[in-house]
């Protein structure tokens, strides 16, 4: 069951999602309502008896691992501390687009390790860094959508590569990376596709796409990045053009012209 109350002006808390036992897809965005609100109506969609059985059969059954939470368009500044601790182990996707928050620790937020989330949207913010400082893990994300904010560093252990070992999917479009070390990924040893447009990336090696055995498409915007991608990458963009005299091999034989490439 699914309830959509987006865009409805809305400023207090919503009661009634007790009433409503099977409700597990919510979207509360684009109103009114307050940080304290959000979370009031968070913990009573959590506060569901059905979900609350130790016996994971009856969990199972009564669909307790698949909420959906949508946030975006909600004014946050902020991801609501110890609100989704009441989901835990239940989160399915979490959507928080399009709202102002700044920084992101996952420690604080989730308090624990999880194996249930999947998909976090937090597209369109202003986050300048997205830390997991107690190096939780989140075993089942699979989707982490991060586009348009104005992250720098995503290669270290505490950082976006290090939150979740089977990541497939990762997008980083429109922020402020520069660097990609050697072997950035090689954490993420699920990841099939990293999406890294609008980027000003202007230090990266031939190994930096190294270490992600299952990676098979990447994004740029980056002129002749295709051509520093291991061969087992199936489908980069943007794709050299090869009939040109700076072909792929010149610019990899030339380090004046490879460093010439990333300056310009």
């Amino acid at each position: 069951m699914n309830r959509s109350l987006a865009g409805n002006n809305l400023s207090s808390t919503i009661q009634d999602f007790d009433q409503f036992p099977d409700l597990r897809i919510i979207s509360i965005g684009q109103n009114n309502m307050s940080l304290d609100a959000i979370k009031q109506t968070i913990r009573i969609l959590a506060n569901n008896w059905r979900c609350k059985s130790p016996d994971l059969y009856l969990k199972r059954w009564n669909n307790c691992f698949n909420y959906s939470v949508d946030l975006s368009r909600s004014g946050l500044n902020e991801i609501p501390t110890d609100t989704f601790v009441d989901l835990g182990g239940l989160l399915k996707t979490l959507n928080l687009n399009h709202n102002n928050i700044t920084d992101v620790e996952v420690s604080t937020v989730f308090q624990r390790s999880d194996d249930n989330l999947q998909e976090l949207y937090l597209a369109s913010n202003n986050i300048k860094n997205l830390n997991n400082s107690d190096n939780l893990s989140f075993t089942k994300l699979r989707i982490l959508n991060v586009a348009n904010n104005h992250i720098t560093n995503i290669c270290g252990r505490y950082d976006i590569a290090g939150i979740s070992p089977n990541l497939q999917e990762l997008y980083l479009d429109s922020n402020e990376v520069r660097i990609l070390e050697n072997r950035c990924f090689q954490n993420l040893i699920e990841l099939q596709i990293v999406s890294l447009t609008s980027n000003p990336l202007l230090d990266l090696t031939e190994t930096s796409f190294y270490g992600s055995v299952k990676l098979k498409t990447v994004a740029s915007t980056r002129v002749y990045l295709c051509c520093m991608v291991p061969a087992k990458i199936t489908t980069c963009t943007p794709v050299p053009d090869l009939d040109s005299t700076s072909s792929c091999e010149n610019i990899l034989a030339h380090i004046s012209l490879r460093i010439a490439i990333w300056i310009m």
